[in-house]
């Protein structure tokens, strides 16, 4: 994993925008790609949680 990603999704405890993402310079194909090998899940459009993360429902 990229060294900015892994600061951004330390700074935003595990979650993840696109939005912050390429603001960080990080491409959708890099965020795909780790959604595709299961270390990100995609839990709605543009949003993102690292595996080991829990997702709570509101």
């Amino acid at each position: 994993m990229q060294d900015k990603l892994k600061e951004l999704l330390a700074i935003r405890d595990g979650n993840l925008s696109m939005k912050e993402a390429r603001k960080f310079g990080i491409a959708a194909t890099t965020v795909q790609r780790l959604v595709n090998q299961g270390k990100l899940i995609k839990v709605d459009r543009g949003y993102y949680v690292e595996d080991g993360h829990g997702i709570d429902d509101l």
